[in-house]
């Protein structure tokens, strides 16, 4: 990306960078075009700064009791994290003879993988196959896997990196079962498509 005038909502992305409150594949995003974008980057620079002496600007106070056990217990609890193959516990209804999932529906989530988003189209639970949507932003990388099952992968838009292939949108690829893929990652971001196994492993 190049750089651009700051209108009012890159203004109020980089304030939201400056906090760390963007979620993940839209902070993922960000970093990538700052890197080639001076103003933003200066922009997110000059309000982390206007943010950190504000904070040092503030009272001090002692914490609620409790504080240190409530967090502790939080940081403990992993029952709400995400997983990186969140798909491994999505559960599917009886599906209508015509299933229509249209593009605004929503249902993304996000994985324990910086980036990186899946969204459920379809589940065959019998079949251990499951059909899906897979949101990449730019840097990103899934970690290598081996494939319980047959594995087909459109690239939608974007690109994508596996091994010594480098995909663009509109090529395909298929893996076999008990094959093995090592990290992937995207360069400028991607959205796949994605018709796999639920018995894919991971790879330390």
């Amino acid at each position: 990306m190049t750089h651009h005038e700051l209108d009012e909502q890159a203004r109020e992305t980089c304030a939201l960078a400056a906090l760390g409150l963007l979620p993940a594949a839209e902070a993922a995003a960000f970093e990538a075009h700052a890197a080639q974008c001076p103003p933003c980057r200066t922009e997110r620079a000059s309000l982390a700064l206007a943010a950190g002496e504000l904070a040092a600007l503030a009272p001090l106070a002692d914490p609620p009791s409790r504080l240190r056990e409530r967090v502790l217990a939080a940081v403990h609890d992993d029952s709400h994290a995400p997983s990186i193959q969140p798909w491994k516990s999505w559960t599917s209804a009886r599906p209508p003879s015509l299933l229509s999932v249209m593009s605004d529906d929503g249902g993304w989530e996000p994985t324990a993988t910086p980036g990186v988003e899946a969204r459920q189209l379809f589940l065959d639970a019998a079949a251990r196959r499951v059909t899906m949507m897979v949101r990449m932003a730019a840097g990103s990388r899934y970690p290598a896997h081996r494939h319980g099952g047959a594995e087909e992968c459109f690239v939608v838009s974007g690109d994508l990196r596996t091994g010594d292939v480098h995909m663009h949108a509109g090529d395909w690829q298929r893996a076999d079962k008990g094959s093995r893929h090592p990290d992937q990652s995207t360069d400028g971001g991607c959205v796949l498509l994605l018709i796999s196994s639920l018995d894919d492993t991971l790879e330390a």
